[in-house]
């Protein structure tokens, strides 16, 4: 259905950021451009994580009570804070901002992974594959050229291409 093929595209696009940009580049980020040890990257990304583990089960809620809105609001803002993470020189400030973006992450994670049920309520392991397998092999692909994209654009390059994925993706969930 055309609603299926939607869910899929956007969780193929919103994937591709978190996995090149938060799971991969960030430590990266971190050590090259603060200077950060691998003990304080841990710690800092530790504490990231946290903060969205705890915001997950408000979001839920929020998700349940205000479904798609909720969803919307939280791409825009993710949008937003990426653009602003692109251009922070300061290491506290930058951190302050990254945890207030994984709160608007668990809202649209949450979303995200609800998405599943408004699609299909049987085969929802199937379809989970579906959501991580496309963004996977496209994120692999692109990991061979982000050392080559940073090199010439620097680390700013991908929270403006994070922040680009995610307002792309509101006109996809408006199509929903």
């Amino acid at each position: 259905s055309k609603r299926f093929k939607l869910v899929i595209i956007l969780n193929t696009i919103l994937i591709l950021p978190i996995l090149l940009v938060d799971w991969y580049a960030l430590p990266l980020f971190f050590k090259e451009e603060f200077g950060f040890e691998s003990s304080q990257i841990l710690i800092a990304l530790s504490v990231t994580w946290f903060v969205y583990a705890i915001a997950t089960p408000y979001a839920g809620k929020l998700f349940d009570k205000y479904g798609l809105k909720i969803f919307t609001i939280a791409l825009i803002l993710i949008g937003i804070t990426s653009l602003w993470l692109a251009f922070i020189n300061s290491a506290l400030v930058f951190i302050s901002i990254l945890i207030l973006d994984y709160i608007f992450f668990s809202l649209s994670d949450v979303g995200r992974f609800a998405l599943q049920a408004i699609v299909s309520e049987k085969s929802r392991g199937m379809l989970m594959s579906l959501f991580v397998l496309p963004g996977s092999i496209i994120s692999s692909l692109l990991f061979f050229s982000a050392g080559k994209l940073i090199a010439v654009f620097g680390f700013d390059l991908l929270f403006v291409f994070r922040s680009i994925i995610h307002f792309l993706a509101i006109g996809i969930v408006l199509l929903l």
